[in-house]
């Protein structure tokens, strides 16, 4: 009873950890579609707003262009792209050419995690119904830990080159000095996606070697003693190659020990019996001829 109760703990606790992380690693997966489909401002990265004469200016910057509109102007969009001619009219040049190249990196590394994510997701759903076993526990370990880990790596490359690359010069260029430069929900997004597949990759790393294998039988936290059998003991000392008799054998062994004669003395049970046992036991006489 102790090793069954033993036994649906531990399934328990493994079902419990490998559903937290599968509910880790598909948050970030939600996160990270915003991230990546959002690249020409829709979900922005980083955010300016300014008020000029009671109208509100605000722009979305992206991964690959910029999203603006004011609040005079409803309905209305200027998207602008980092490559066009035209992005030197909005913020300087060189503003330009730093967020073309951090957002087409950051670009870039967002998809590398949300591939690695969607990898990630249906081994761990292939692995929580008991569809996806693997033989050495290490493997399965280093495989969960690894994709969790890459999926953090590349997440942890977005939010950092977009601060340094892109968002730091926003907020430095001269077209935007009365602007309010500030991260916003994509980056933050980011960074909460960076977050859960971080705490993924530890848990993978630290608990998956212990939740992947059955826990061995025990009481109290010792091994069961094997209680040896004295039959178990005779038939090994008389089979020293610790091989069984097979079913012929015991049973010739049986019917010798039937047709063994008892040599134990009875006890007399009648007249009869005594006369037969004197009789028995007196010598034979010799027979003379009188002539």
């Amino acid at each position: 009873l102790d090793n069954h109760l033993e036994t649906m703990e531990f399934l328990t606790a493994r079902n419990l950890t490998h559903g937290g992380t599968l509910l880790l690693s598909s948050m970030a997966l939600i996160f990270i579609f915003p991230m990546l489909f959002g690249a020409f401002g829709q979900v922005p990265w980083s955010q300016a707003t300014a008020e000029f004469q009671g109208d509100d200016f605000t722009l979305n910057i992206g991964l690959l262009a910029t999203w603006g509109f004011r609040s005079d102007r409803k309905g209305t969009i200027v998207i602008t792209q980092y490559n066009e001619d035209t992005c030197d009219s909005l913020v300087e040049q060189k503003t330009c050419d730093k967020c073309r190249d951090g957002g087409g990196a950051v670009f870039a590394f967002t998809f590398f995690a949300l591939l690695t994510t969607t990898i990630l997701i249906l081994l761990q759903y292939a692995r929580f119904f008991g569809s996806f076993k693997l033989g050495n526990d290490n493997l399965a370990r280093m495989i969960f830990s690894g994709l969790y880990g890459w999926t953090s790596f590349c997440l942890f490359l977005c939010w950092t080159i977009w601060v340094g690359e892109c968002h730091q010069k926003m907020k430095d260029d001269d077209n935007l000095d009365r602007y309010d430069v500030v991260l916003s929900s994509a980056w933050s997004l980011c960074f909460l996606a960076f977050i859960f597949t971080l705490t993924g990759a530890s848990y993978e790393f630290l608990l998956g070697n212990q939740l992947n294998s059955a826990p061995s039988k025990t009481t109290g936290g010792h091994e069961e003693a094997k209680i040896e059998d004295p039959e178990e003991k005779n038939q090994g000392a008389n089979n020293p190659d610790g091989n069984l008799p097979s079913a012929p054998e015991a049973q010739d062994t049986d019917h010798k020990r039937e047709e063994q004669p008892n040599t134990e003395e009875q006890p007399s049970t009648g007249g009869n019996n005594l006369g037969n046992q004197q009789s028995s036991a007196q010598p034979a006489q010799p027979v003379t001829s009188i002539v």
